[in-house]
């Protein structure tokens, strides 16, 4: 495009045509045309990808790059890169197997418009968790639910007990990156989390009451299909550890947080921890039940 875009879209993917064809035409049905739709194929076949693009040349009009990585760099270098290759005033992450209603995009920058608060700086909607899983080459839908359907507001205790929102829900204004720098690239899962922790720790986010952004969970599908969510709990919660270690430490040699403060928060932990683990242990005992075996073998029946 001659000009810049107002919003530029950054799509990660990797080997996942059929996602990538959804999400292109979640990009394209938008009813803001205002955005420049940035692809970035972290180390899959390009000749997929290109075939795919060609097919969409008509409708994008100009508002499509397609980089391509020889070998995977990881999710958050993919987005770095896609912010780096484009100029807009705003950003969005479309990862390549989630989607949005229409409306999503004209409608984060009426709220943008509207806002009065020189400290907000981006905007998340309501999220449809859509579970689905791959049957013979196409996506199966099984059931929908609400994600958090009483998310009125983000604070930054909320955000980091957990991530409040998807990627796929966050439009944010590109000045941000100056002042909290870009994704994190040491980090192969939680990127989005910790860079939310960040984002907040110097702006806030308006919260859109209504449900525009679609989060696509797959389960019993192939590996390449799976989500990093449900595909690596156990990566999740060793990098969580390792970001909240590094804030932690951080505080710790700053004078903010003495370590007689932090062995309190341990030993409350231990004390709420070992009584959970007790009621695990009973929990485990009155499983083993021969009744209650039998009970549970005639309910799967």
């Amino acid at each position: 495009m001659n000009e810049q875009a107002l919003v530029a879209v950054i799509t990660r993917t990797k080997d996942r045509d059929i996602l990538l064809r959804r999400a292109i035409e979640s990009v394209l049905k938008q009813t803001c045309e205002n955005w420049l739709h940035v692809i970035v194929n972290d180390g899959g076949a390009p000749e997929p990808v290109n075939k795919l693009v060609d097919e969409y040349l008509d409708r994008y009009r100009g508002r499509l790059i397609v980089i391509h990585h020889e070998t995977s760099k990881g999710m958050e270098r993919a987005s770095n890169a896609g912010v780096q290759a484009s100029e807009s005033k705003y950003i969005c992450i479309h990862d390549d197997d989630d989607s949005w209603q229409p409306t999503y995009l004209e409608r984060c920058l009426e709220e943008f418009d509207q806002n009065s608060f020189p400290s907000v700086k981006g905007v998340t909607t309501h999220t449809t968790q859509i579970f689905e899983e791959m049957k013979g080459g196409a996506v199966v839908e099984k059931r929908r639910q609400d994600f958090d359907p009483h998310l009125t507001a983000v604070s930054l205790p909320q955000i980091t007990e957990i991530n409040k929102f998807m990627p796929i829900s966050f439009m944010f204004e590109r000045c941000v990156f100056d002042e909290i720098g870009l994704y994190d690239e040491s980090l192969p899962v939680i990127g989005d989390w910790e860079f939310n922790i960040r984002f907040l720790m110097k702006y806030d986010i308006i919260v859109i009451k209504e449900a525009l952004a679609n989060y696509h969970i797959r389960t019993n599908s192939p590996p390449k299909y799976s989500n990093t969510v449900t595909a690596g709990q156990d990566a999740h919660l060793f990098y969580r550890a390792l970001i909240t270690n590094k804030h932690m430490r951080n505080d710790i040699e700053a004078g903010r947080l003495t370590a007689g403060t932090l062995l309190a928060w341990g030993d409350y932990f231990y004390r709420v921890g070992g009584g959970l683990w007790r009621i695990a242990q009973v929990i485990d005992k009155v499983k083993s039940i021969p009744p209650l075996n039998l009970i549970r073998k005639l309910l799967k029946k």
